[in-house]
């Protein structure tokens, strides 16, 4: 997958486009590749596509292991680590560094990257998830269902006090009536 942020393509140009072809007409570089390593490509994702992707100009590469068990594993450590990142600055590569919740920050995407099993999940800096398309109409759905139900129970509450007044206000008025007292004069 590779993100190109602020490369404008016209609805024209998308609708022929099979693969990005960066030798062509001066296209740029992705800003952000990512890889999804399986059992036929992980040793290339980590050991060759570093250097190709920094070669390219490609600003951040990360690969991402969401098989279950991992594919590979932090040798030093023996842990499983899904997710792996590295960031080029003027030719150099960094490998990142994972955070203590095994995220990594993408520069480019002003998100971190989380691994959620299958998923990679983008963060955004407070660690606040950022939804999908699907799941930003679904909250929405919930979010507008609940303000109906909201202003519904506030009309009930609203209606339930008024009776409660007018119940009070015919019972004083009934007394009123026993004490020999209109309350129509009052």
């Amino acid at each position: 997958l590779a993100v190109f942020i602020g490369t404008v393509v016209t609805k024209e140009e998308r609708h022929g486009l099979r693969s990005w072809k960066m030798l062509r007409d001066g296209r740029p570089a992705p800003s952000v590749v990512f890889e999804i390593s399986s059992k036929e490509t992980w040793a290339e994702d980590l050991n060759l596509k570093p250097e190709q992707y920094r070669q390219m100009g490609v600003k951040e590469y990360f690969a991402y292991d969401p098989n279950v068990p991992t594919l590979w594993t932090e040798k030093r450590k023996k842990t499983e680590v899904r997710l792996r990142g590295w960031s080029y600055e003027v030719g150099q590569m960094t490998e990142l560094t994972l955070n203590a919740d095994g995220w990594l920050w993408s520069a480019a995407l002003n998100s971190w990257l989380g691994p959620d099993t299958e998923m990679l999940r983008l963060y955004d800096r407070d660690k606040k998830l950022r939804l999908t398309k699907a799941e930003a109409e679904e909250a929405a759905k919930i979010v507008a269902q609940v303000a109906r139900e909201t202003e519904r129970a506030a009309k009930e509450t609203e209606r339930a006090a008024k009776e409660t007044e007018r119940t009070a206000k015919e019972r004083a008025w009934a007394k009123l009536r026993e004490l020999g007292i209109d309350p129509e004069s009052l």
